[in-house]
């Protein structure tokens, strides 16, 4: 066992101060005690890393979304391609991958099949009621015209 060293001038002035050795170590061998600040600073670096991890993983769940409706998309551009454009958009607007760019390039690419009439001027905006059978558009010509959806008539190709 080695002898405890003799007490200095600062030990002799501030006794308050002066730590308990355990028993064959001096006081400035002691590990370094973690106090408030020790324990702030973990708590904050754990937050800061469970924010990072939520974010990535709503990145990879919109990705993921993403990539699922531009796959819908493409499965139903002959069959349906009203919803597969709607689709495709979607999958655009979820997330910038390059399958979603792919179906809205291939939906942009079909033919109109059915067109809006009654307006002299551009239109500038479109609403669809809550049901998705009425249509209203408004233009330029300060006219809102709304009808049924989709119209009764489609413009052949």
């Amino acid at each position: 066992m080695v002898p405890a060293p003799p007490p200095t001038e600062r030990d002799r002035r501030f006794p308050h101060r002066q730590q308990a050795a355990p028993a064959g170590r001096h006081p400035a061998q002691q590990a370094p005690q973690r106090g408030p600040a020790g324990v702030l600073v973990l708590a904050l670096a754990a937050a800061g890393y469970a924010v990072w991890q939520q974010r990535t993983a709503v990145a990879e769940r919109q990705t993921a979304l993403s990539r699922q409706l531009a796959l819908q998309a493409g499965t139903l551009i002959s069959t349906d391609p009203d919803l597969a454009s709607l689709l495709a958009v979607q999958a655009y607007r979820t997330g910038h991958t390059p399958e979603s760019v792919e179906s809205l390039d291939n939906a942009a690419s079909l033919p109109l099949r059915r067109r809006l009439s009654g307006h002299t001027d551009s239109v500038y905006s479109v609403a669809f009621s809550p049901d998705g059978h009425t249509l209203a558009t408004g233009s330029g010509d300060r006219t809102v015209p709304c009808g049924t959806w989709p119209p009764a008539r489609p413009v052949p190709p």
